[in-house]
């Protein structure tokens, strides 16, 4: 249980070294932590933690693993803005129109996510990155209406 709340820390914070001593240790490396169902690899999207995810989906880490809300990894790396992270997962095969218990994709995600000037440099290559792979435009709210015409 102990070496189980370490590995989730250790995706959390970039700490690749820890993250492999449990891994040899046994630790299950698509485990899913509480309630709510985040994996290691999906903690490592929420961060940014490139590294870290390549490392855990070569050591096994299914990418699209869903959590108690119906998020993926791709779900996070999009919703936070990691675009090294969300290219990674989408070139290993990530379905790039998974979506969440509330409908939302991962593009949808980047889209709520970017409120004001400060947030399009970091959510506009993202949102750029899923249109270009062809992510689903067409039949969403509104939200992607205004950034259709950029594309």
């Amino acid at each position: 249980m102990e070496n189980k709340k370490q590995f989730f820390s250790a995706a959390q914070n970039g700490r690749l070294e820890t993250l492999k001593t449990l891994l040899a240790e046994g630790v299950d490396v698509n485990a899913q932590e509480g309630n709510f169902k985040m994996t290691a690899l999906m903690h490592s999207a929420n961060r940014g933690h490139l590294a870290c995810l390549k490392y855990l989906h070569r050591a096994g880490a299914a990418i699209d693993m869903v959590t108690a809300s119906g998020d993926t990894a791709l779900s996070w790396s999009a919703s936070n803005g990691h675009l090294p992270c969300l290219k990674y997962l989408v070139q290993q095969g990530a379905y790039i129109d998974v979506e969440n218990n509330d409908g939302e994709t991962p593009l949808i995600k980047s889209v709520l996510e970017c409120r004001s000037l400060d947030d399009i440099p970091k959510y506009l290559p993202c949102i750029r990155y899923l249109i270009k792979k062809g992510a689903f435009v067409d039949g969403h709210d509104n939200y992607l209406e205004r950034f259709k015409a950029d594309f």
